[in-house]
């Protein structure tokens, strides 16, 4: 019989050596990671209270919520995922259908004009996960470890619509940095790449060369300042109901680890937010804005892309001893703004790539000292660097990129031979669907920014060449055909491009498209196989 017990968390190295093994001394040990509330330099703070009405906003957004704000908000949602306390899935409330949506519009209304969150939806039922990749060594210390928070339906449909109008009010007013990719409409992580291979180019074709700098922040949805946060709001105008509000949702949270099988008692949560919440990545961005101010300030000459809490800093020069000083500054701003945050960077997991495009590698480090300035720790550049899931080398020549894919779609690629077998499995439908989604992505991630254009006719160039070979083997499983089935036949059969075709621009693709639409079509009279091509 198969274990279908979640397995158990190692025992967990504590303080002075000390061996953490029981449910409660693990317990401990994982809420001071994970519920930590940090120190802020709030000085600056005249009104800590909130109570007193605003002068006037800058703009205004409405209490009022309508039954299709509801029912939008539902329907945004994945209906299964896993319920908090409650045991509610989304699935449920969408059942329950335009009833309730009356129901929840009167009460997300009655909670912005009160100013007022059901402490009943504050609590959290915070699952323990394993950060995957880690070594073993790190599972064996609370920081290998995540909370998930899992909260009330109710309570994610209210804090959905709120977010919304939150977002919507940001993006119109431009409080938001443009060097801010993460939690936005029409940007992604791609477009970050985009621009950070961009601006190497042009620095190349300046005769400059570019370093890269990768920074993380420590904890940092769990590290957020109550305080902070309410007073970053308000002195960006937002109306004075949206900051309490604001307030009340924060105020005496309550989260319960579930781990090895047990369930905590209940922790008091004094900084951050929970990480499963639809308001929690709106106001993080809000919150970090500032930071990006500062060093566009200070710093006008350097180049930033940031995603949620990942800051990337991008210096510009004629040697990496110039760039390297202008990190170094940059790092000690963001140390100064961090310390009025009552939040860390995490030195020990920055990365250096600098580019350039000759023989050897230049080993100039960066050397990003604490705040106090006696200590530092030394960032040696490497020769490639990922960032934010597509590989960076130095060159550009995106080698370790298509090292890395090919080393991922072995496995993808076995597993699929598993599932789909040449005589049983599942049908030409279902397996094009797993290829789809876990192959097809994997392979045409990243391409905005490494793909040449292939022209109608012509062979695949760069790293295209090579990953369209490891299509063809998918397509081979897919379809169920031998190998020396030809690689046309197989995309018709199967309805797709190739990554060649299909990241050519829209008009020189739209021939061939139509060409295997015709094709399709033509198959479906005569093979058994394809019985709804428009599946497809």
């Amino acid at each position: 019989m198969f274990n279908t017990h979640p397995p158990k968390l190692p025992a967990l190295n504590g303080p002075q050596g000390q061996v953490l093994s029981t449910h409660e001394q693990k317990s401990v040990a994982l809420s001071e990671r994970f519920f930590p509330n940090p120190p802020a330099n709030l000085t600056d703070i005249e009104d800590v209270t909130f109570a007193e009405a605003f002068d006037t906003p800058n703009f205004d957004i409405c209490r009022e919520v309508s039954e299709d704000e509801v029912a939008d908000a539902l329907s945004s949602s994945k209906p299964w995922r896993a319920p908090g306390n409650d045991l509610l899935p989304t699935g449920f409330l969408k059942a329950c259908g335009p009833p309730l949506h009356k129901i929840l519009a009167v009460l997300a209304t009655g909670c912005f004009k009160l100013e007022w969150f059901p402490a009943r939806l504050k609590q959290a039922k915070t699952v323990v996960l394993a950060k995957p990749g880690k070594t073993p060594a790190a599972y064996k210390t609370p920081a290998g470890y995540r909370p998930i928070a899992l909260l009330p339906a109710i309570g994610k449909a209210i804090e959905t619509i709120i977010a919304g109008r939150i977002t919507q009010a940001a993006e119109l007013h431009s409080l938001l940095p443009d060097e801010q990719m993460g939690n936005r409409r029409s940007r992604s992580t791609e477009l970050a790449a985009r621009l950070v291979v961009a601006q190497v180019q042009e620095a190349w074709r300046q005769k400059a060369t570019a370093s890269l700098l990768q920074l993380d922040i420590s904890g940092a949805f769990d590290t957020v300042n109550h305080i902070r946060l309410l007073h970053t709001l308000r002195e960006m105008g937002f109306p004075g109901w949206t900051v309490r509000w604001t307030k009340a949702w924060l105020t005496e949270r309550q989260a319960t680890l579930h781990f090895d099988g047990k369930a905590t008692p209940p922790i008091s949560v004094q900084a951050g937010f929970p990480q499963g919440s639809p308001l929690s990545p709106i106001l993080f961005i809000l919150y970090i804005a500032s930071l990006y101010e500062v060093l566009k300030e200070r710093h006008p000459h350097i180049g930033l892309v940031g995603f949620a809490d990942d800051t990337n800093l991008l210096a510009f020069g004629r040697s990496p001893e110039v760039n390297n000083l202008q990190l170094q500054e940059a790092w000690k701003t963001c140390l100064q703004w961090a310390g009025t945050r009552g939040m860390g960077f995490a030195a020990e997991k920055s990365e250096l790539v600098h580019f350039n495009k000759g023989r050897t590698q230049w080993p100039n480090a960066v050397k990003l000292y604490n705040a106090s300035g006696e200590d530092y720790s030394t960032v040696k550049p490497v020769a490639a660097a990922r960032f934010l899931g597509i590989w960076l080398d130095r060159k550009l020549s995106w080698k370790a990129h298509k090292e890395a894919v090919e080393k991922k779609l072995k496995t993808q690629e076995f597993a699929l031979s598993r599932i789909a077998a040449k005589t049983w499995g599942p049908g030409l439908i279902r397996a094009r669907e797993v290829y789809t989604k876990c192959i097809r992505s994997a392979i045409a991630y990243g391409a905005s920014s490494f793909h040449a254009p292939t022209p109608v006719g012509g062979k695949p160039r760069g790293i295209a060449a090579s990953l369209s070979k490891a299509q063809n083997r998918s397509l081979r499983i897919v379809a169920g055909a031998y190998k020396a089935t030809p690689i046309r036949s197989l995309e018709t059969e199967t309805g797709d491009l190739g990554p060649a075709a299909r990241l050519i621009p829209q008009q020189k693709a739209s021939g061939l498209r139509k060409a295997h639409t015709d094709a399709i079509r033509t198959y479906k009279s005569e093979s058994p196989r394809i019985s709804n091509p428009a599946s497809l």
